[in-house]
């Protein structure tokens, strides 16, 4: 289930226009930091089944990767938000798998991004 991680270049293209490309460094800092946060509060809700909170933390997670051009870990959050939706743990286990997978992927390419 893992996918190769990847960034949308028109979505960061349009990103680096606004306030002279400022937006984005801060941007990738804000959505590198609450990933990490919101994996661990996934991992924590995958232990007792919490399939209510699973489903919003996806949907969090979903905004932000699309809004940053993260297209896979949106479509990976899309799934694990459905799949929690359907109270499939089996399934919100894989998922969350690959969604740390895709996003160990990503840091490098936000990285390169990223400016001070």
């Amino acid at each position: 289930m893992a996918i190769d991680a990847q960034l949308d270049e028109s979505q960061l293209a349009t990103l680096r226009l606004l306030r002279n490309g400022q937006l984005l460094g801060n941007l990738i800092r804000t959505y590198r930091t609450q990933t990490q946060q919101q994996l661990l509060k996934l991992r924590q809700a995958l232990d007792v089944e919490d399939t209510a909170n699973i489903a919003t933390i996806a949907h969090s997670m979903k905004s932000a990767s699309f809004t940053l051009g993260a297209t896979q870990m949106g479509q990976l959050s899309t799934t694990l938000e459905s799949a929690a939706m359907q109270c499939d743990v089996t399934q919100c286990r894989k998922v969350i798998m690959a969604l740390q997978e895709n996003y160990d992927t990503l840091l490098p390419a936000l990285a390169r991004e990223e400016r001070p």
